[in-house]
């Protein structure tokens, strides 16, 4: 509805515990609309607190963050997060706002995105002033019930999407697995060892660039142990989603 009353055609969406990196955030994200871009994708981060589970959280939304926005870069967008995301009203009202997942009642934004974007309608803004910053979970329990409330929008996206990122998930614990096995032979394991480092070294060029352009420079150092800790967590968020019943609108 607040879509519908919008007197102008350019929207831009923020979550109400959000905030904007800059006071030009407004100016940053709208000037991704061109006479051909629909779509602004922006990255939505979490303030920085002290512990470890504000880190590995981090870290989570971060490596999400660099997959979807590299997509969207590539053509390839599936997915954008409502604490930052643009598009135009007539392409909302042209894909019928919501109505393929109004049985749902979270991911609108996710799945919208990933039934709307194309090659050339979607725009990425990762400027500094472009960030948006919202409070992460404090407890672990929270944390997975907001991720597997997160991870029921999954079966709604498209094939190709699914696939894209199950392949993504399969190639790393792929890679443990193959690792775990040269480290069980003497004739192996220097092999093992040289392409666990290749992969550190491979990860944190990357990984620190990226860090830096989405202003998170306490990340990068620690990602492999991060994304060594998530391969594990995952699985518990999978599970606990395969038990969750999720609440029903009610009028």
């Amino acid at each position: 509805m607040g879509i519908k009353g919008a007197k102008y055609d350019n929207l831009v969406f923020i979550d109400a515990d959000c905030y904007p990196s800059s006071n030009t955030w407004l100016r940053e994200m709208a000037a991704g609309f061109t006479t051909t871009k629909e779509i602004v994708l922006g990255y939505g981060a979490y303030i920085k607190a002290p512990g470890f589970l504000n880190k590995l959280i981090r870290f989570d939304t971060f490596t999400i963050a660099l997959r979807y926005l590299s997509a969207g870069i590539k053509g390839k967008a599936y997915m954008g997060v409502g604490r930052n995301l643009a598009y135009k009203k007539p392409l909302f009202f042209k894909h019928k706002g919501f109505a393929s997942h109004y049985h749902i009642n979270s991911g609108d934004d996710d799945l919208f995105v990933n039934e709307a974007a194309t090659p050339e309608n979607t725009n990425v803004c990762i400027s500094h002033d472009s960030i948006t910053y919202s409070k992460a979970k404090k407890t672990f329990r929270d944390w997975r019930m907001q991720k597997v409330r997160h991870l029921t929008t999954a079966p709604q996206y498209t094939s190709a999407s699914r696939l894209a990122i199950g392949f993504d998930f399969i190639i790393k614990y792929l890679f443990y697995a193959v690792l775990v096995v040269l480290f069980c032979f003497k004739s192996t394991a220097l092999i093992g060892l040289g392409l666990f480092l290749l992969k550190i070294v491979f990860q944190m060029i990357i990984f620190n660039k990226a860090a830096k352009k989405f202003k998170e420079p306490d990340l990068w150092a620690l990602a492999f142990v991060y994304e060594f800790v998530l391969l594990f967590i995952y699985p518990i968020f999978h599970i606990s989603k395969m038990l969750f019943k999720p609440n029903k609108w009610t009028n």
